[in-house]
């Protein structure tokens, strides 16, 4: 009988594929990701998550979404407790000091209030692969499945991967899935 992959397994592989990529590469793939956002999505007056990206771990890089989207939207980035298991959401602008947290994860070194999750309009999320279902695979800690469980159902969720969907991820009860993964050539949509 075949088995499929366990999400450690798919986590080691999609954690590999991502390694290999040049820093040439992983520009022009968050260029490309970026302009696909801002050619398919047009955000105004919507109040925005989006992570600060992690380069240690080969993320898309997100700060030329952060640019285009900072005109026209308020934007909150991810502030994590790892002791707790929670995440709040603090109001960012481009050019905020960061510091970088105990797991090397970029956040304002000054922290204004969080904003209340039901008023989240759009939340860009992190993954290391999403499958065709719109299913994601995170680092493993669940603060995303937790965060958006407390978000209203309407919010936006959207997945950004330099690779595109892989045929299924395992799923339990508490995940959440993606309305759409934007890829460099593609943007996939699942409701």
């Amino acid at each position: 009988m075949n088995l499929p992959p366990s999400k450690h397994k798919l986590r080691q592989e999609a954690k590999t594929q991502r390694k290999v990529l040049s820093v040439l590469e992983i520009e022009n793939y968050s260029i490309q990701i970026a302009k696909q956002v801002s050619i398919c999505f047009g955000f105004l007056d919507k109040r925005i998550s989006c992570f600060l990206s992690m380069e240690s771990q080969h993320e898309v890089l997100t700060e030329y979404i952060l640019k285009d989207l900072e005109c026209n939207n308020q934007l909150f980035v991810p502030v994590t407790n790892f002791q707790e298991g929670t995440m709040i959401q603090v109001p960012y602008s481009l050019g905020d000091t960061l510091e970088f947290n105990a797991y090397q994860i970029p956040e304002p070194r000054i922290q204004l209030s969080p904003i209340i999750p039901t008023e989240l309009d759009v939340v860009f999320i992190p993954l290391l692969q999403a499958d065709v279902r719109g299913n994601r695979l995170g680092y493993g800690k669940g603060f995303y499945d937790r965060y958006l469980a407390l978000c209203r159902p309407d919010v936006i969720k959207i997945g950004l991967n330099f690779f595109e969907p892989i045929s299924a991820i395992p799923s339990e009860e508490t995940d959440i899935p993606l309305d759409y993964l934007i890829t460099p050539n593609r943007i996939y949509e699942f409701k």
